[in-house]
């Protein structure tokens, strides 16, 4: 982490010597604290509390979210079809035998279940 001011001499040796002192307290904490502690101690320093530090997803987040999300909303639709094509109120012919939608329905169902699960371990909010 280095810190980079403009402006004069003065501040320059100021924003090197903060600096100086950033990497030295990191040394020491990398010496005896987590991953995660560190992690903290730095937003501590750049001034973010531990519910903006904690909230921000990582771009494979985001994703896995919009994929749970996209599958979850897809899996609905197709069990409404699925109900609706048994209940003989399908609006139209399907262009399958229905075991083969209840074989996907089941397939994205599993997937739905591997995503939840995958969230829960590594702390990623869905829906």
């Amino acid at each position: 982490m280095e810190i980079i001011i403009k402006g004069d001499k003065s501040e320059a040796k100021m924003a090197a010597k903060l600096n100086d002192l950033i990497e030295e307290v990191i040394s020491e904490y990398e010496e005896e604290e987590s991953e995660e502690d560190i992690d903290a101690f730095i937003d501590k320093l750049l001034g973010l509390d531990e519910d903006e530090a904690s909230t921000e997803l990582k771009p494979y987040q985001v994703r896995m979210q919009n994929e749970y999300s996209d599958l979850n909303r897809r899996y609905k639709r197709l069990n409404d079809i699925i109900n609706k094509a048994m209940n003989d109120t399908l609006e139209f012919k399907l262009a399958c035998p229905i075991y083969l939608l209840e074989k996907q329905s089941q397939a994205m169902g599993e997937y739905l279940n591997v995503l939840e699960a995958r969230a829960e371990i590594e702390g990623v909010p869905l829906e």
